[in-house]
């Protein structure tokens, strides 16, 4: 049964990142998020951020909808639904992967999260890029071209077992919520 739904996006020369949309009734845990019934959340890595090097939630929605609407413009994506398995197995790729570098970046991320669970497999190239990742999204039947960037927050990274929240802006009606600046 269908649980969630799956996006990868690619911005040709910039940046790479996965989103997801909880379409299932239950709210469940995906990486350092708590997800509600309806929740959307971008995922990304990021190596440009000084104050955290990796996994970032939400930045890509805040960057395209509170800083400059044309950030990501020309983004290229492929959707699909994934179940229960699917999301445990993605849950495990996020916890695992909160790193950034030159030979594993964004699109390495992005990537390997779709090829995990997808049957329609994309590649990154050699050396990963953005642009090599949206050549490849192209390629496939069903892609679209500016498709919407969820509007989400709160925004901010998991680290050593505390999350960071960039913003101080929340929304109620927004069904994502952080853990507390405890423990995780």
């Amino acid at each position: 049964m269908s649980v969630d739904q799956l996006t990868i996006y690619s911005c040709s020369g910039t940046h790479a990142f996965i989103s997801f949309k909880n379409t299932s009734s239950d709210p469940y845990d995906l990486g350092s998020l708590r997800l509600g019934r309806g929740a959307e959340v971008t995922i990304g890595t990021w190596g440009s951020k000084p104050s955290h090097v990796g996994i970032w939630y939400n930045l890509e929605s805040y960057l395209h909808h509170e800083v400059d609407s044309s950030a990501f413009s020309g983004r290229v994506s492929l959707t699909m639904s994934v179940d229960r398995d699917d999301v445990n197995i993605i849950d495990n790729l996020i916890l695992a992967n909160d790193t950034w570098s030159q030979n594993n970046n964004c699109s390495s991320f992005a990537v390997k999260i779709w090829n995990a669970v997808s049957p329609t497999k994309l590649s990154a190239g050699s050396p990963n890029s953005p642009s090599a990742l949206a050549q490849s999204i192209r390629s496939k039947p069903g892609y679209q071209t500016n498709r919407s960037i969820p509007n989400a927050s709160p925004v901010g990274y998991a680290e050593n077992g505390f999350w960071y929240s960039a913003t101080y802006s929340w929304s109620p009606e927004l069904a994502v919520t952080a853990y507390p600046a405890i423990l995780i």
